[in-house]
């Protein structure tokens, strides 16, 4: 399937359905698979400072890698939805075990304490994927919330993270877009 402006909606929905329609015990063992391929990987594994997401309904969950960087000792982050500067800005809060997570106005958990960072203060940043090719191009949910931040010019490096049935053939890149470093798939 290529993907481009004609039928990025259609397959944001479809995906979306399909990682919905997972069982607990499949979300569950991705979940691990995520984990080991990421102990694996240099970029994850040189990391003091990574940036997970806490997943939505279906997306591939980051708790293992989470709990992987704490035992570790390394730093975990969070995004953000920062408000007080724009709608769209987000920054990246600091995740400590037994911290608090309340939701914003998207539903999504985030740290209410905690340090802040920018993208370019950080070693490696998850990204969670909607749709990806296999040149790092990637759809996200269609607020832009990701290329928005990541249009520093001095960047982490980015891993995108995704069930392997959300890859397509081709994604038809916009200008704004970013490309990911590496996909990790499972």
């Amino acid at each position: 399937m290529i993907v481009n402006d004609n039928n990025i909606e259609h397959t944001r929905a479809q995906m979306c359905q399909r990682r919905r329609a997972l069982g607990i015990g499949a979300q569950y063992r991705a979940a691990y698979h995520l984990y080991q391929q990421l102990q694996n990987h240099p970029s994850f594994g040189a990391s003091q400072s990574v940036a997970c997401y806490w997943a939505m309904p279906g997306e591939l969950s980051c708790l293992w890698v989470i709990k992987a960087l704490w035992r570790s000792g390394k730093r975990c982050y969070l995004p953000v939805i920062d408000f007080s500067v724009s709608p769209k800005a987000m920054v990246f809060k600091e995740y400590r075990p037994g911290d608090r997570l309340v939701k914003n106005r998207y539903g999504i958990a985030e740290p209410i304490a905690g340090q802040t960072r920018a993208a370019e203060q950080l070693d490696c940043i998850l990204v969670p994927l909607t749709a990806f090719d296999d040149k790092g191009h990637r759809i996200g949910m269609g607020g832009g919330f990701y290329d928005r931040t990541f249009e520093s010019a001095r960047l982490p490096s980015l891993l995108g993270v995704a069930y392997g049935f959300q890859r397509v053939m081709r994604i038809v890149p916009q200008p704004w877009d970013i490309v990911l470093d590496d996909v990790i798939a499972v």
